[in-house]
């Protein structure tokens, strides 16, 4: 798969496009397989950008992009109300 990566905290100009590994989805995540997606203009603003849920540094290389559609690629333990095959956009 390719990505759109961060290896560093800068500008947009960084950004770079490169293979990455296929995530796999745990406990109530769903993978998504990503049609389109959009970085706004504050995204690297953002304080989620570049922490974790817990507080930490988010490690690098970073894949930034909150504006995203496509359909679901495959659901993790627990997922019910999503199959692959299922159109999603945030």
């Amino acid at each position: 798969m390719k990505a759109v990566h961060l290896r560093a905290r800068a500008d947009p100009a960084t950004f770079i496009y490169e293979d990455a590994q296929r995530p796999e989805p745990g406990a109530g995540e769903v993978l998504v397989r990503v049609h389109a997606a959009a970085v706004t203009p504050t995204e690297l603003e953002w304080e989620p950008t570049w922490t974790t849920r817990a507080g930490g540094p988010r490690p690098f290389p970073i894949t930034s992009g909150h504006e995203f559609s496509g359909e679901i690629a495959a659901v993790g333990p627990g997922v019910a109300d999503l199959a692959p095959g299922d159109a999603v956009s945030a």
